[in-house]
């Protein structure tokens, strides 16, 4: 069976043990997440996200355990061009670092200069979200 699918997870104990008992939880190769509130944000208003009954260390740690790819959200449109200030982003750089060492795998982004940002600091495979309406060749070279 090919693993293909990638879901989006819930900080939840309930939502690990229905993942691992389910037979469709075969086919699942990455499972996505953000926090609700974070520097650069996720494409979602950060009150539909709820942080369950696990951390960040937990859900990473027990998506490593069941041999799952982890993908934080990057993915908001604009950062209102604080992306640019300098104090900002070292910020920004010592946050990706964070996750990085909990066990992210991957990190999804829209903004071309984050993505740029990270690619040039971090040795961490970056994606580039559907937000970002990349739809031809010209838009994803760029």
């Amino acid at each position: 069976m090919r693993r293909v699918f990638c879901i989006p997870a819930k900080f939840e104990r309930r939502f690990l043990e229905r993942l691992e008992e389910n037979e469709r939880y075969k086919n699942v190769c990455e499972v996505y997440f953000s926090q609700p509130k974070t520097m650069v944000g996720h494409g979602r208003p950060h009150n539909k996200i709820k942080m369950g009954d696990l951390t960040l260390r937990d859900l990473v740690e027990s998506l490593e355990t069941m041999d799952l790819e982890r993908n934080y959200l990057l993915n908001a449109s604009c950062c209102g061009n604080m992306e640019y200030d300098r104090a900002w982003r070292e910020e920004f750089l010592k946050f990706v670092e964070g996750l990085l060492n909990t066990g992210i795998d991957s990190l999804t982004v829209t903004i071309p200069y984050l993505l740029e940002t990270i690619k040039n600091e971090f040795d961490v495979k970056v994606v580039v979200s559907v937000i970002a309406r990349v739809n031809n060749v010209r838009s994803a070279v760029f």
